[in-house]
């Protein structure tokens, strides 16, 4: 094999924050547009890494004294990669094979938004897409290929990773990863050809939309689920679990609809008009039960942050949110994920509802992408 490429998306995780923790919730995840690409060539002298998004960095591993395992030969160690070729030289046993590899995300992942002089725009704040989970994910996958046949080091549901894999989904975690063992870690998915798992994916309802706009902020997701995860027994979290059982519901018969609808595009265009007589009374009662649940869902998150002293959604993302939300057309807009000062997210039922959205940076990814990893 002389050249390989696979890439994986960046995701939104719209319904679920904090709560997906708990491998008894579901939460809703999409995919983005946004990618994160990685490339194998082949390569005489160990592995060699080239970070396109930080001016083309390099970074090579090479094995001393015969060794079975790469140490760090060149360059500044980063804990993915390190984590990443450890963990599939573990998996496989046997030395990786020699190689060069070109790691490039899609722009999306970063903020364009008061970007720092001098420092180029990729280098500056991230904006929530799940970059680690898209790098872990397309790096261990085009490894694994290329050899012929993870890694973050935080709490988490392994949503990301799993999108990543997968594209949108229903996700719902078969085990707790808080303390989970290496060789435990394919069980989150090794149901994959059940009937359960099946049902967790989905394809995005078309007309609508997820419109992401970048706010320049930047939030450490892992610090504020170990401040959050301390409540999880509180009012407040049995309230924001609530909700989001109520609203996923909602959104699988959102689903169900705009399969089995001949007319849900209309339906969708006609509701962002205003024209409800020209929609049927079932679709008009979900859509605004579906307002109001991603609304609820806002709310108890908002509690949920000021119980825990979290900026789960602070003040000026609620005016940017609020704003949104008087939008004709909008479906429900929030903090994606475990909130902060990231992206925030809307859902605009048809083209003319994202065309009102107000001044803020509507990054290009705002479109959802059904497909999950890629070999290209």
């Amino acid at each position: 094999m002389y050249k390989l490429e696979v890439s994986s998306p960046g995701k939104v995780l719209i319904v679920g924050g904090y709560t997906i923790l708990n491998p008894k919730n579901q939460g809703i995840v999409v995919t983005t547009k946004a990618r994160f690409h990685v490339r194998i060539e082949k390569y005489d002298d160990g592995v060699e890494f080239i970070l396109s998004n930080f001016n083309h960095e390099m970074i090579q591993y090479k094995y001393a004294n015969n060794e079975k395992y790469l140490i760090l030969h060149k360059g500044n160690s980063n804990k993915y990669i390190d984590a990443c070729i450890h963990v599939v030289s573990w998996f496989l046993d046997k030395p990786l094979s020699s190689m060069k590899i070109y790691l490039n995300a899609d722009k999306e992942f970063y903020s364009f938004v008061d970007i720092v002089p001098g420092l180029p725009a990729v280098m500056n704040k991230k904006t929530g897409l799940g970059s680690s989970a898209t790098l872990v994910s397309s790096l261990v996958a085009g490894i694994l290929k290329w050899n012929d046949s993870l890694a973050q080091g935080k709490l988490g549901s392994g949503f990301d990773v799993a999108a990543a894999h997968y594209g949108p989904l229903l996700f719902k975690s078969c085990i707790s990863l808080k303390n989970i063992a290496l060789n435990d870690l394919t069980k989150s998915w090794a149901h994959e050809n059940s009937e359960e798992f099946k049902d967790m994916i989905f394809d995005w309802p078309k007309p609508l939309s997820i419109v992401m706009g970048d706010v320049s902020g930047g939030s450490s997701s892992p610090s504020m689920a170990k401040s959050v995860i301390a409540y999880n027994n509180s009012n407040e979290w049995v309230e924001l679990e609530k909700r989001n059982d109520v609203t996923i519901d909602l959104f699988k018969k959102l689903l169900e609809c705009s399969r089995k609808e001949k007319q849900f595009h209309s339906f969708c265009e006609n509701f962002s008009l205003g024209r409800f007589d020209l929609c049927p009374e079932y679709f008009v009662d979900l859509m605004n039960a579906l307002k109001k649940g991603f609304q609820d869902i806002r709310i108890a998150l908002k509690k949920l942050g000021e119980l825990a002293n979290v900026p789960i959604e602070p003040d000026e993302q609620s005016e940017r949110l609020d704003s949104i939300l008087e939008i004709d057309g909008v479906l429900g807009a929030g903090v994606p994920g475990a909130g902060g000062y990231d992206a925030i997210f809307a859902i605009a039922m048809s083209d003319y509802a994202r065309d009102q959205f107000p001044e803020i940076q509507v990054m290009e990814t705002s479109v959802v992408d059904s497909n999950g990893l890629q070999f290209e």
